[in-house]
């Protein structure tokens, strides 16, 4: 998914982060339902890594759909500026504002039980999307009152996908090139192109790593010098792709097929230039669909679990983009995104009183072939 720095970096997450969470009551609080039955004007803190980066920017890109179903909304949306220590003060500053709800984006598993407690005590029900807590968190945040729901995409199926698909297509070897280790999103698709290759009779030979992307041109470079003979290069994120197509672009003798996740309408058009043979992506909506969580819960009407638990949506697959339906996803994007207002119409409450934990999972289960559809 994309452009995101290290989640490595995350891990250290100074302690005055950690203190600011001294002292507080450390037992759920009875959940903190709106008074409105309607269409409220609710504010919901939400927060971006860093902006100038696609698959970052295009998250919030993609809630205006939401924010013209819901009507009377307000996104505040924090820079955390590629700082570590600006997560959770940026949160903090937020909720002491008065933010009525919380769409978190976390970049490392180790944050989110900071976030958590620190939303218990302001009161204010959030979400998560993207990425989530690890398994031994994940019992303590689901205790949490506060907490709502979180959705995500299926990273390891998208690897697993591209993986399948290069085998299909005849290659033998494979290139990765991939951020940095740690990133959740990166290392997830890694495991799952390698799993699936190698266990259809392919090999990959080497694992490129970038601290950022800014490093992508000279990683390619140097795997290309040594890996000559290889079939195929796969890029775990769209800043990857862009980097290996200019590093082939200087080297005439390079002769690989290139595939990538992490969809972009730049990188459709390299589909259709002939450079790239097949990219998925449209994960950045997992934010949008979190938010809908979000906006239900403070309308009163929290979308909950066959055990009466918030909900974790983890069944959204990314959209396979080839040379047949690349142009009709530029064409979506260019109309509005991949999503609409009517999409949202149907699962918020408050234009929908019968949405619920099974609509969403539908929904969210079944989204690919939705936008598969419109840009077939």
């Amino acid at each position: 998914m994309n452009h995101w720095k290290s989640a490595l970096s995350l891990a250290l997450v100074p302690a005055f982060a950690l203190t600011l969470l001294s002292g507080c009551q450390q037992t759920a609080a009875p959940p903190a339902e709106s008074s409105s039955t309607g269409k409220g004007g609710h504010v919901i803190a939400a927060n971006t890594w860093g902006v100038g980066a696609y698959p970052l920017d295009i998250i919030f890109e993609a809630l205006t759909p939401l924010e013209t179903s819901a009507g009377d909304l307000s996104i505040d949306l924090a820079n955390n500026e590629f700082k570590v220590d600006k997560v959770v003060t940026d949160l903090q500053n937020q909720l002491t504002s008065g933010a009525d709800g919380v769409l978190f984006l976390g970049m490392s598993q180790t944050i989110f039980p900071t976030v958590a407690q620190l939303c218990q005590n302001f009161e204010v029900p959030f979400v998560f999307h993207a990425n989530i807590p690890a398994d031994a968190d994940w019992p303590a945040i689901q205790e949490n009152a506060y907490y709502t729901g979180a959705v995500i995409s299926q990273e390891y199926a998208a690897g697993a996908a591209m993986g399948e698909l290069g085998l299909a297509d005849g290659n033998q070897t494979a290139i990765i090139s991939a951020a940095a280790l740690g990133d959740y999103v990166h290392d997830q698709r890694i495991a799952g192109f390698t799993d699936t290759f190698e266990a259809g009779g392919g090999e990959v030979v080497y694992v490129a790593h970038s601290a950022d992307p800014s490093e992508g041109v000279q990683k390619a470079n140097d795997f290309m010098t040594a890996y000559p003979d290889a079939d195929m290069i796969y890029c775990t994120g769209g800043d990857y792709l862009s980097a290996t197509i200019s590093a082939m672009s200087s080297r005439p003798e390079a002769d690989y097929k290139l595939y990538g996740s992490d969809m972009s309408p730049e990188t459709a058009q390299s589909i259709l230039n002939g450079d790239v043979t097949a990219l998925n992506g449209g994960q950045w909506i997992a934010g949008s669909l979190a938010a809908a969580l979000l906006i239900n819960r403070l309308d009163g009407h929290a979308i909950l679990d066959e055990n009466g638990q918030a909900p974790l949506f983890d069944n959204m697959n990314l959209v396979m983009l080839t040379k047949d339906n690349a142009q009709g996803f530029i064409n979506l994007m260019a109309e509005g995104g991949l999503l609409t207002k009517a999409d949202f119409d149907t699962l918020l409450y408050r234009n929908n009183p019968d949405v619920d934990y099974q609509s969403f999972y539908d929904f969210v289960g079944n989204v690919d072939e939705l936008i598969s559809e419109r840009i077939s």
